[in-house]
């Protein structure tokens, strides 16, 4: 398994559960999560670094204006919507994924197929980046999108809170070779230094300059470290 993942780089820790080791469910409880993929990976040669605040996660979205209309702020608000209005813009994997929209809904005692609770009719399928514009222009009431795009500013969108703890975590931290870190122990404490810095907003504004502005990734991300001062001259 090690020869597929790429040691030295950072991962995310639900990819790494989910998709590399090939648990059937992630952890919601972030803590939790690191902590599993840590010790599952220490047998596969592998030491995962501090993780940073950054998840990297599944979220649903409003607009700022439907946010403040109806009250919403959480997953659990979505029960206070009328059922006309409990519409979804969502991507075709996340509305088949045993771990997405369906038993996400059912989590927050919401029936799918119901009238009275979401309305097949009332679920649009859509590639992702059409997600977001439709969710912008009123197509649907609620989008899928990940919690560290940098559309969620740039078109005004509000995150709702996983109040009760479904998507799992995706917090992203380095993993190291564990026999380069024994060799080198100082790596984990360059690596300690960045992560605390990661957070979701950073992240959103970072990707804005990349998917919204049209900059270079390798640019965007050298400016970053330049402010944080991790780095100088030019790139």
């Amino acid at each position: 398994m090690a020869g597929t993942r790429r040691p030295g780089n950072r991962e995310y820790t639900g990819t790494a559960w989910l998709s590399f080791m090939g648990h059937p469910s992630g952890i919601p409880e972030q803590n939790a999560q690191w902590q599993a993929v840590h010790d599952e990976d220490l047998g596969n040669g592998l030491t995962w670094g501090a993780k940073a605040p950054l998840n990297n996660t599944y979220a649903l979205a409003v607009t700022n204006e439907t946010a403040a209309k109806y009250g919403l702020s959480t997953l659990s608000d979505i029960a206070k919507l009328p059922v006309d209005q409990r519409t979804f813009c969502v991507e075709p994997e996340f509305n088949s994924r045993p771990d997405g929209f369906g038993p996400m809904l059912k989590h927050y005692g919401l029936d799918r197929g119901s009238d009275s609770g979401v309305p097949e009719r009332n679920i649009g399928l859509y590639d992702v980046g059409a997600v977001y514009s439709a969710t912008d222009n009123g197509v649907c009431t609620l989008g899928e999108v990940f919690a560290t795009d940098g559309r969620i500013d740039a078109l005004g969108l509000t995150v709702l809170t996983d109040d009760k703890k479904f998507f799992p975590a995706y917090n992203v931290a380095p993993v190291f070779y564990s026999k380069t870190l024994a060799a080198r122990p100082e790596l984990e404490g360059i690596f300690a230094q960045i992560s605390p810095l990661l957070t979701d907003q950073t992240m959103r504004n970072l990707n804005l300059k990349v998917d919204v502005d049209g900059q270079e990734p390798a640019d965007v991300a050298f400016e970053w470290m330049k402010e944080q001062g991790f780095l100088t001259g030019a790139p």
